[in-house]
């Protein structure tokens, strides 16, 4: 590429003037890495402290970024102060492959990636990738410090770097944002002040009796809160709460209703410095004495209506109001009863008995009110609990008249005095013109003092929640006590007769009930206090469905890095260093284990990589526990002690399922097992098989306490050698099923299409694994007669999709084998037959009939390329006769089959798992093109290397 200059443009943005000092870090390693985001963060190894150290480093102060390099990495990193409170998103483009991390807060360590750019975007090509270049909107708040990393990978041929970010106050075009690097600095944010504020800042409806908190600074000793309704008083200090605090709390006592609240926490160093942090002026409003019941909870009723647009719910549903609460003169947003009303009434009922404090009532308004006068005037309020036994608001007989004009605003406020009651009536005995007997009322609104239970968490409807969840919910205001209601029959937690349980918190721990996991259960909150005058205020119903099974382990969160190394949860033979996390190293347990990949030594064929297995993974998971093992000199044995121990016995739970990957390589002689709390139990399955299995363990049958478990370990015994992997470790209330074939049957047939169907859009998997298919593109009308039973007729644009079953990701050896007839003209035509095939890196195998006419095996080298190691047939085959086609990888070599006879093999092949649905009918698994134009028959998957004389028998 011809030399290109470098480019800093600075940029003047909308609507908002950029911070002076906005600047970035910027880090560059003059080394090429292949073009992935993932071969960034392994170049990398951690992404906050670069293992490597960069060959460049400065400081970029202006908006975006054109280089004049080639192959290298770079990176840019900042902090963000939000300027207003909003809702934003994050915007990036780069060249080539890169990613946006951002974090919640100033901590770069708790970034997540937000976009990223898998391929490359030119200058400022802000939408080439809509899907994955724009962030999710995220709230945020004005005074909030976020970390921000950027990272991408340049090959060659330009390069560029943009950041953007829309919002309040900036750019809303996701297409040409504000550039982000004008809003951001490189100096890291002064940790001596306090931080992270509770409540957040600006927040409202804060509770009146909160406790304030925060994050103290890194060297406080004693913290001086300031607090009070007063900006200017919190800013000059001249309102001190308390001093010399040493907890990072603070109690402000019972606030006022609806008050607004500044605060500011000053840090003051520990001894002998004693410098005081000015902290940042942080606000909140206190929640109000009572809030509006919304419309649409009331239901109104009349003793008439005027006509069809003047009805009762015109009262509540807001029409006709306006800034300031004012009311329209429209007819339209008003409610009026018939020509001639002799009981004239209106009624409202909510949906429960509330705490009622106020009832708002704008009155008739029409452009002749002054004429005509159909405002209500005088008359009676009653208020019941159950619609039958009604009692008389004192002190209330008469509304004010509305004068007819848009500048209507002196709607009544009649204070209702806590009255409980479900329904409020209105008696009209009079109206203000005196004319005609004819009524009408604009709009009404009532508050309501929130003596009810409010706001679950988690909120009703949840699903996923887990056994030992922690409920909460918003107390009601005058709440001594909390009766719990909780059941799986919604009619009894409604009636009252469901179990329940009291507690003096606003809060219940799961584990204190006893709950069955992966059932749905109702729920409710009865606030009590007897020294009201009404002692129980019954809440709401709501609902959450546990979780199926409860994780023990499922290994996400374990990486190369001390404290989340895995060895240093579950110890091995070998052990580990101390460090700063670990001030007392570990010497090891004395066995032939050794957890995760070997990512230090030169030799290793992960060195470098990572300690935990990316590529064989379970459906859902990003990474799996290696295990490897060496009995030359006893048991190879991990072990676990939990820092708490664990209640084994919680929803119900009666197994433990351990999901496995055996190894074919290991024989008989090798025996997995497991002990709780050092109570022993052994595997009866095969550790030679090389997909992920289920290991379920009867705990009933243990014979120990499990309300207590603080020890698991699992070990290999007998003269073994080698490494399997491990996943998800969980409880269940029953075991789940485990696929598989039935009795007597093949276990490495891991699929067997038959479709001996006649209709529909489904084709079965006969191997008892479960990998039934989906026909796409097709209609149902494409089943017919095959070589043996039925067969699917492929058309040239269809193909049937099996999905990610995890008994599909196969690795190392492999045989896959179809009847296959092709259709007339099929000359120069490439028809992929099926397999599991991934593209750019390659990775996996297919059956395909190429465009030279011969049958072929692809399968990939193990570093994503699967040129020149195909296994094509010796003669070309363009005939509509039936033919068997098989592939088969094995030790390191691939072979083609056709018709029984061995006609081709390769070596140097070396299958990895092709992280793509399995599909017959297409070469690629992602790829819209080279489909079959003719039918298939008989199509089956082995786990393992299938002999001649196997393949000569299918």
């Amino acid at each position: 590429m011809s030399q290109k200059t470098k480019l800093l443009t600075c940029l003047i943005c909308l609507m908002l003037a950029p911070l002076a000092s906005a600047t970035m870090q910027y880090q560059r390693w003059d080394t090429g890495v292949t073009g992935s985001r993932q071969a960034i963060i392994d170049f990398l190894v951690d992404l906050v402290n670069p293992v490597t150290l960069p060959d460049v480093e400065e400081i970029l102060d202006e908006s975006l970024y054109r280089g004049s390099a080639d192959n290298y990495v770079a990176k840019a990193y900042g902090w963000l102060t939000v300027p207003a409170t909003g809702d934003y998103q994050f915007h990036y483009a780069c060249d080539d492959f890169g990613m946006l991390y951002v974090s919640p807060d100033e901590d770069m360590n708790n970034a997540v990636e937000v976009a990223w750019v898998d391929g490359w975007a030119g200058n400022a090509e802000w939408n080439k990738y809509p899907d994955t270049q724009h962030s999710d909107v995220m709230s945020l708040k004005k005074g909030q410090v976020l970390a921000i990393m950027a990272f991408y990978q340049e090959a060659g041929g330009g390069d560029n770097m943009d950041i953007g970010l829309t919002g309040p106050g900036l750019s809303s075009d996701i297409t040409n944002p504000t550039y982000l690097t004008d809003y951001i600095t490189h100096i890291p944010p002064v940790l001596s002040k306090a931080r992270n504020p509770i409540p957040e800042t600006e927040v409202d409806d804060v509770l009146r009796d909160t406790v304030l908190s925060w994050t103290p600074g890194e060297f406080s000793g004693t913290h001086n809160v300031y607090v009070g309704p007063s900006f200017e008083d919190v800013n000059s200090g001249t309102v001190p709460t308390t001093t010399g605090l040493d907890v990072n709390s603070f109690d402000p006592g019972r606030l006022e209703f609806g008050q607004a609240y500044y605060w500011r926490v000053d840090e003051v160093n520990a001894s002998p410095d004693r410098t005081v942090h000015k902290g940042k002026i942080w606000s909140f409003t206190v929640e109000p004495h009572s809030i509006q019941i919304p419309g649409s909870e009331i239901v109104v009723t009349a003793s008439s209506s005027s006509n069809e647009f003047s009805q009762p719910e015109k009262l509540v549903d807001g029409s006709g109001l306006g800034a300031g609460g004012t009311h329209d003169i429209s007819p339209e947003a008003m409610w009026f009863t018939a020509t001639v009303d002799l009981d004239p009434w209106i009624q409202f009922e909510f949906d429960a008995v509330k705490k009622l404090d106020t009832m708002t009532v704008w009155n008739s308004n029409g452009a002749a009110e002054a004429a005509i006068g159909w405002g209500v005037k005088d008359v009676v309020i009653e208020y019941s609990q159950d619609g039958e036994n009604w009692a008389v608001l004192e002190g209330v007989n008469q509304f004010s008249r509305a004068p007819g004009l848009v500048t209507y605003d002196t709607a009544d406020v009649i204070a209702l005095n806590g009255v409980p009651a479900k329904y409020v009536r209105v008696d009209i005995e009079s109206n203000w013109g005196g004319i005609l007997m004819s009524y009408g009322l604009s709009e009404v609104q009532f508050n309501v003092i929130p003596a009810q239970a409010r706001t679950p968490e988690p909120a009703s409807g949840t699903t996923g929640v887990r056994v030992g969840e922690t409920l909460a919910w918003r107390a009601g205001r005058e709440a001594a006590t909390h009766t719990v209601y909780i059941g799986t029959d919604a009619n009894a937690v409604a009636a009252g007769t469901a179990p329940s349980v009291t507690t003096s918190t606003n809060s219940l721990d799961l584990g204190t009930v006893s709950l069955d996991m992966g059932e749905t259960y109702y729920w409710r909150v009865d606030e009590v206090n007897n020294a009201e005058e009404t002692t129980v205020w019954t809440g709401p119903v709501w609902n959450l469905t546990l979780t199926p099974s409860v994780v023990v382990d499922n290994f996400e969160s374990y990486n190369n890095l001390s404290p989340d190394r895995p060895f240093q949860t579950w110890h091995d033979g070998f052990g580990y260093s101390a460090d700063e996390f670990f001030p007392v190293g570990y010497g090891g347990n004395g066995t032939g284990v050794g957890i995760g990949h070997d990512i230090w030594t030169l030799t290793s064929p992960h060195y470098d990589g990572d300690i935990m297995e990316k590529s064989i993974t379970i459906n859902g998971s990003s990474q799996a526990l290696p295990l490897y093992f060496d009995n030359s000199s006893g048991i190879s044995q991990t072990d676990r002690t939990f820092a708490t121990p664990q209640d084994w016995t919680l929803g119900g739970a009666t197994v433990l399922s351990i999901a496995l990957h055996g190894n074919p390589d290991l024989s008989a002689a090798s025996t997995l097992y497991a002990k709780i709390n050092n109570t022993k139990v052994t595997y009866d399955g095969d550790l030679s098989v090389p997909i992920w299995q289920a290991w379920h363990v009867d705990l009933a049958g243990l014979g120990i306490n499990l309300t207590s478990v603080t020890t698991l370990s699992i070990g290999v015994e007998g003269s073994a050698l080698g490494m399997i992997l491990l996943d998800d470790i969980q409880l269940h209330k029953t075991a789940p099923a485990i696929p598989g074939p039935p009795a007597g049957g093949d276990k490495s047939l891991v699929a067997h299409w038959k479709f001996d169907e006649t209709e529909g859009l489904d084709a079965a998997d006969s191997s008892g694994y479960g990998n039934n298919g989906t026909l796409v593109g097709m209609d149902g009308t494409e089943w017919v007669a095959g070589h043996d039973g039925g067969a699917i007729e492929f058309s040239g644009s269809q193909y049937v999709d099996f999905g990610m079953n995890t008994s599909l990701q196969i690795s190392g050896s492999v045989t896959i084998s179809a009847w296959v007839k092709m259709n007339a003209g099929n000359d120069g035509a490439y028809m992929g037959i099926g397999g599991k095939l991934k593209t750019a890196p390659y990775r996996g195998f297919s059956l395909v009939r190429h465009s030279s006419g011969v049958f072929r095996l692809w399968a990939d080298d193990g570093n994503g390329v699967i040129g020149g190691f195909d296994a094509s047939s010796d003669v070309t085959y363009t005939d509509t006769e039936w033919h068997h086609v098989a592939g088969v990888v094995d030790a390191g070599t691939s072979m083609l089959y056709v018709d029984g006879v061995k006609q081709a093999k390769t070596s140097d092949v070396n299958l990895t798992i092709a992280e793509e649905p399995a599909h017959i009918g297409r070469q690629y698994s992602g790829l819209d093109d080279r489909y079959w134009n003719g039918l298939i028959d008989d199509v089956r998957i082995y786990y393992r290397a299938l002999s001649e004389q196997e393949i000569s028998g299918l």
